[in-house]
This record gives structure tokens, C-alpha cells and sequence, in this order.
């Protein structure tokens, strides 16, 4: 978690993958869960939404083994996140499902479907469901930024441009969201179909620019190839294991035969 938080996500990537080579042996499940899902943030970057999702939903056993109700959550809601980024609406549905019983044990945590709940009806849901959950979360003043980015893109989905500029424009100017890739995406078409011609055209260059930056980025480190280069070294490891091992043997039995021979003799 050091590698990770000072920005060495590949290094990060490596010790993740070697502390997983002892879940069979470990006894702290709730350090397994979290080593699970620290590597799928680092997936997450690169846009590995199947593995992602799969690292999340590994992690949500062990939470629920030893009773973490809100980390067991937290990870059925990622799954969720990734299932809809990848257009499984298998997947999506089964979460979604799985996540609401788990608010109905702990009512505490409802309002960790907020956004998720408007991201499901987006891309499964009808037109009034959308309608219907927005009427719930105005006026926006009181809700995260991260649930505005969402209701803006739920107005713009709607083809009610000006309410979607309003609300964009409420993410406030210090905010980290502003920064985000989803913000950015949405800026460009919310201005131009609201007659700010000059304002989307800055806002597409600052999208591409940061595209541009996303990529250079993950192909600037090994990252994607992380778990690849780890299942090499750690063949060519087992492979010297077992050489090591084999002269141990011819050792052994060369001794026992000088052993054998000096008897006889």
C-alpha cells in the first residue's frame, strides 16, 4: 500500500500479486479482503473492468465470512460499476439485487445506492425511472458531487440540456470531480447544446487532453503486464526449486551409495 500511495503502481501491482500466493496459508481474512481489493483499484485505472469486478466479488466472501456488512457492500456496489462499464446486465442484475438485500439488513448504508441506483437506471432502466429519481434527489444543493455528475448526465439522457448545464455547474470549481474523466466527458456536449460554442470547443481539448494523459500513462508503466511477468518469474522460480531439488536427490544418493560401499567394503 506504499508503492500504491506514493504513485509506484507497478511495484504496488507486484507485491499484491506475491501476498496473494499466500491466501492458502494466512489467517487474516480481513487483510486478504483488503489486498483484493487495493489490486482492483490499481485494474481499475487500466480500464480492466472483468477483472475488476471478479477481484471485488473475491473480496466480498471474505468480507462476508467474517461479517463486514459495509465492506461487503462497498465491494458488491464496484462489481456493479464494473459490470455496467462492461455492459453485463447479468452480472449488473444479480449485484443490484444481492446489494439492496444487504441495505434491507443494514438501512444505515441506503444512501450507498444513491448513485449507483441512477448509473443502473441509465443504462437498464425506463425513461421513468430516470424521471422518478430525480424528482427524489432535487434540489441537488444537499447531494455529493459524485451523485450531481450523475444526475447531469441523467438530464442530458433525458435531452433536458439546460438542467443538465445547471447542475454540472453546480460541482463546485475546488472539487476533485471536476478533474474526473466522467465530468469532462460530459462537459463538452452539455455546452454545445446549450449554444456555448467557444466553452465546449475548451471542453473537448481539455477531454482529449486528459485521454491522451490516461494513456500515456498506463502504457508508460508495466502495469498491464504485471501479472504476466510475475506468473515468468515465478515459473523460472519453481523451476529452480525443482533443479535444486533434483541435485539434492543425486546428492543424497550418491552419499548413500558411498555409505553402501564403504560398508561392503
Amino acid at each position: 500500500r506504499i508503492y500504491q500511495n506514493g504513485g509506484d503502481y507497478d511495484r504496488a501491482m507486484q507485491s499484491f500479486l506475491r501476498g496473494k500466493e499466500y491466501f492458502q496459508e494466512a489467517s487474516d481474512t480481513l487483510t486478504m479482503g483488503n489486498l483484493l481489493v487495493a489490486q482492483a483499484t490499481l485494474l481499475y485505472r487500466i480500464f480492466r473492468f472483468e477483472e475488476f469486478s471478479k477481484l471485488n466479488l473475491e473480496a466480498a466472501n471474505f468480507y462476508k465470512a467474517i461479517g463486514k456488512l459495509d465492506y461487503e457492500l462497498h465491494c458488491m456496489l464496484n462489481v456493479l460499476d464494473g459490470s455496467i462499464l462492461e455492459n453485463n446486465k447479468y452480472l449488473a442484475d444479480s449485484v443490484w439485487t444481492i446489494a439492496k438485500e444487504l441495505v434491507k439488513k443494514n438501512p444505515e448504508l441506503s444512501s450507498k445506492l444513491v448513485q449507483y441506483n441512477i448509473s443502473y437506471s441509465l443504462k437498464y432502466g425506463k425513461r421513468e425511472d430516470i424521471v422518478n429519481l430525480l424528482k427524489i434527489l432535487e434540489p441537488i444543493d444537499s447531494i455529493e458531487d459524485i451523485v450531481k455528475l450523475n444526475v447531469a448526465q441523467a438530464y442530458y439522457e433525458l435531452g433536458d440540456f439546460s438542467n443538465a448545464k445547471r447542475v454540472l455547474d453546480a460541482v463546485p470549481i475546488t472539487s476533485s470531480f471536476r478533474t474526473s474523466l466522467k465530468y469532462l466527458a460530459l462537459k463538452p456536449d452539455i455546452l454545445e447544446l446549450n449554444g456555448d460554442l467557444d466553452g465546449a470547443l475548451h471542453a473537448y481539448h481539455d477531454f482529449y487532453g486528459a485521454i491522451d494523459s490516461i494513456h500515456t500513462s498506463i502504457f508508460s508503466h508495466d502495469l498491464l503486464f504485471a501479472k504476466t511477468r510475475h506468473e515468468m518469474e515465478k515459473a523460472n522460480l519453481i523451476e529452480k526449486q525443482n533443479f535444486a531439488r533434483i541435485i539434492w536427490i543425486i546428492l543424497c544418493v550418491v552419499f548413500v551409495l558411498l555409505i553402501v560401499t564403504g560398508f561392503v567394503y
